[in-house]
């Protein structure tokens, strides 16, 4: 899995010295597998504050773009950076905190650049007679997803 592969790639424990420290990773917490190949992660939040800033959600809660970009480059290492293949592929991830979810796409439309793109936060309502409502827009994204992991295969 790709927080292994990339953070501690030589650690090994073969009882003839001393264990090297391990490196602190970020794990998520669903992996979208498609062939046995990454192309999608989710994360949780553990607080629910909507008056966090964008700054301070992304830059010292998740840790999801760093993982999306892993994904990517193992991705693209596996069709050996071919750039057709690279142009058309997504990599996306789920953002769940509390009754809030968004949905992020990382692509590089040019090569050599990458991008994350997010959409609106899909609000549930707390009121379980009133779930069905927004239920639909849920489900929207997370179909949107789906087409973005065929499209990229």
């Amino acid at each position: 899995m790709i927080f292994r592969r990339c953070n501690n790639p030589n650690r090994c424990v073969d009882d003839l010295g001393e264990i090297s420290r391990k490196k602190a990773s970020s794990r998520p917490d669903l992996v979208l597998l498609k062939d046995n190949i990454e192309f999608g992660c989710s994360e949780l939040g553990k607080i629910d504050d909507p008056s966090s800033t964008t700054k301070v959600i992304i830059e010292t809660q998740l840790h999801s773009p760093k993982t999306m970009k892993d994904m990517f480059c193992m991705v693209a290492e596996c069709v050996m950076n071919d750039f057709g293949t690279v142009h058309h592929l997504k990599i996306v991830c789920f953002h769940n905190t509390a009754l809030r979810m968004k949905m992020g796409a990382l692509d590089s439309p040019d090569g050599y650049v990458c991008r994350v793109l997010e959409n609106d936060v899909y609000q549930l309502p707390k009121n379980p007679n009133l779930v069905y409502a927004e239920l639909l827009s849920t489900l929207q994204l997370t179909f949107q997803s789906k087409i973005f992991l065929e499209y990229s295969h």
